[in-house]
């Protein structure tokens, strides 16, 4: 549930509920729309965790599909203030987008996503090896853990050098 007011704080562009990198990914969705291609084969908007940018996300897809996408008609279809303002301020948001930048944001996000889900069915994996006091199969699962963590890092390391 969202709050009822719709006024999102000065200086932030998306509500403080959101994921930021979420909301960007949306917004471009929304302004840049040469990249909508690449966000379906990517299948960017599953890796979203908000139940709203999915929906949001989706109906974009659908709409580009059926080749029919105009972001007033977006707006129009959803009967919440808090999801128009939501919608309005994403597609208003001021950024400048380049085909480059936009791939780039993509990749970064399904990447990262990625390997937050393998680090989560780790960490399971470790538990139920912890309780289950399988020794063998929790040293295996921890290298396994230390090395995406390695792997995770060095393409941080890569990213910020780019």
């Amino acid at each position: 549930d969202q709050p009822e007011s719709v006024a999102f704080p000065k200086g932030s562009p998306v509500p403080e509920t959101l994921d930021r990198t979420e909301a960007k990914i949306i917004s471009m969705m929304l302004q840049f729309t040469e990249v909508i291609d690449e966000v379906r084969a990517q299948n960017v908007v599953d890796c979203l965790s908000s139940p709203l940018l999915s929906q949001i996300g989706n109906d974009v897809l659908a709409r580009m599909e059926a080749g029919s996408f105009d972001v007033g008609d977006l707006i129009s279809a959803y009967s919440e203030p808090y999801h128009k303002q939501l919608i309005t301020t994403l597609a208003m948001a001021d950024d400048a987008w380049t085909r480059e930048g936009c791939l780039k944001l993509i990749s970064r996000f399904v990447e990262n996503t990625r390997h937050r889900r393998r680090l989560a069915e780790l960490e399971e994996s470790i538990k139920a090896a912890e309780s289950a006091g399988d020794e063998e199969t929790l040293l295996n699962l921890l290298s396994r853990k230390q090395a995406l963590a390695v792997s995770i890092d060095r393409q941080r390391r890569e990213h910020l050098e780019q």
